[in-house]
């Protein structure tokens, strides 16, 4: 029976080789010489050595999940998923991953250059649309697993912007409100409303995450440097921007200019340690961008409509409505450092 024990010992040895490896140093001697009393305390059998095995087998599940929580939660060292997304600030890695969403933006674009592509069936784009959908909020939700880097900002805000404009669309489009508003005020209210719910969605989460341990280190981050905000509220701002493309035909070269030109407002920010470096960068970025959809409304849309009559002078409606895109995107960008800064450390400018 010699033969078994020793055969039980190997296989032990082999089950402690699952656990992570600092348990195993802090723990695996101790480990050993309790199952090794547990061989000595009586003579081991074929059944026994059964008994024996499916004794250790069976908590083994609950004991690893334990073990690699404890690892998780106490040790410095990265994981496989920040190996992959904690990238150092101001790298190219960092951008990649900060800049996904603004080139899915330019996709569309892309993709309308090649006629093969626009031609395809119509549940061969939705599947390619669903696919960049889920694509994006995987790298989002990864982002939050990873406790938040910079990079994931931008996904938050996009996501956050995407519910409140997205519940005023469904209010204005199927609400059925009892009120005779011209656009210019609809419009107008709505993106005001859309202003107090983002700051408001925003500053909760500042606050809650102070208490949540994966959010924590975004807490600290935020208190120290509110710009960070900020980068979250341009992310936001990109779906702003969508709006001033929609159901304008031809926009390829204009809606792909204009995702570089929000992916460059991102490389600014994150390669720049000036505070007024930062938003200049991302104001630049966003004016840029609304400047392409501007330029793609007035140039390829034929209106029939009136102007509108401002200060007694007749203003271009779509200038109007662009304009005020880009002011509350501006009011995203620069609102969070004066709002904010009022409860952080000092930001270095």
């Amino acid at each position: 029976m010699k033969s078994a024990a020793w055969h039980l010992t190997r296989c032990y040895d082999r089950i402690l080789q699952l656990y992570p490896s600092r348990f195993r140093l802090e723990f695996g001697d101790e480990m050993r010489t309790v199952f090794q009393l547990q061989l000595d305390s009586c003579p081991v059998s074929s059944w026994g050595a059964i008994r024996i095995l499916w004794g250790e087998l069976r908590p083994l599940p609950g004991l690893l999940l334990s073990a690699y929580w404890r690892e998780r939660r106490n040790s410095p060292m990265k994981t496989g998923l920040e190996c992959w997304f904690v990238q150092p600030e101001g790298s190219w890695k960092e951008l990649v991953l900060a800049g996904l969403p603004f080139l899915m933006f330019a996709l569309p674009g892309v993709f309308s250059l090649f006629p093969a592509i626009v031609n395809l069936p119509l549940r061969i784009g939705i599947t390619i649309i669903s696919l960049m959908a889920l694509t994006l909020i995987g790298v989002g939700i990864i982002g939050l697993f990873v406790r938040l880097p910079r990079w994931s900002l931008v996904y938050a805000g996009a996501f956050l912007t995407l519910c409140t404009l997205g519940g005023l669309a469904v209010i204005a489009n199927f609400g059925n409100l009892p009120i005779n508003w011209s656009a210019l005020t609809t419009t107008t209210i709505f993106l005001g409303i859309h202003l107090v719910l983002q700051f408001g969605l925003v500053a909760g989460i500042v606050s809650i995450s102070g208490k949540i341990p994966l959010t924590t280190d975004f807490h600290n981050q935020v208190k120290a440097d509110p710009s960070l905000i900020s980068l979250m509220m341009y992310g936001g701002t990109l779906m702003v921007m969508v709006a001033n493309f929609e159901d304008v035909a031809g926009v390829d070269w204009y809606l792909i200019a204009a995702a570089i030109a929000m992916l460059l407002g991102v490389w600014g920010y994150l390669r720049t340690d000036n505070l007024r470096g930062q938003l200049l960068a991302l104001m630049v970025g966003n004016t840029a961008a609304a400047a392409l959809g501007l330029a793609a409304n007035l140039i390829l849309v034929d209106t029939n409509t009136p102007p509108l009559i401002i200060g007694g002078i007749e203003v271009e409606r779509v200038i109007v409505f662009i304009a005020l895109t880009w002011l509350t995107s501006l009011v995203m960008i620069l609102l969070p450092v004066v709002v904010f800064s009022s409860r952080s450390e000092p930001v270095a400018t």
